[in-house]
């Protein structure tokens, strides 16, 4: 093989090298975009399940007042827009230590 032969050789192996390089940016930056999008998701998903526990355990800790208080579960019930076994259920769980 020649010299001009090699060199357009090497320089078609070097433009392949290029355009892999540039194939593998592409991939890593849309794999970075997934991921932060995963992320995200995640991290909302996240904030809104604490935010229903929170309401949950509020809605509880209201309930059990109210049922010290006196007042019938099936109105407790009613007024927290809970079932009677959510309620039962929810008390029973906040007395078991983690």
């Amino acid at each position: 093989m020649g010299a001009f032969a090699t060199k357009v050789k090497l320089i078609k192996q070097a433009h392949a090298c290029e355009e892999y390089a540039a194939m593998n940016l592409h991939d890593r930056d849309i794999t970075r975009a997934v991921r932060r999008e995963a992320l995200a998701e995640g991290m909302e998903k996240g904030i809104q399940e604490g935010l229903n526990r929170g309401m949950m355990e509020k809605t509880v800790e209201t309930a059990k007042v109210m049922l010290n208080d006196g007042m019938e579960i099936t109105k407790v019930a009613k007024y927290v827009n809970l079932p009677v076994e959510t309620i039962n259920m929810e008390i029973m769980r906040q007395k078991q230590p983690l």
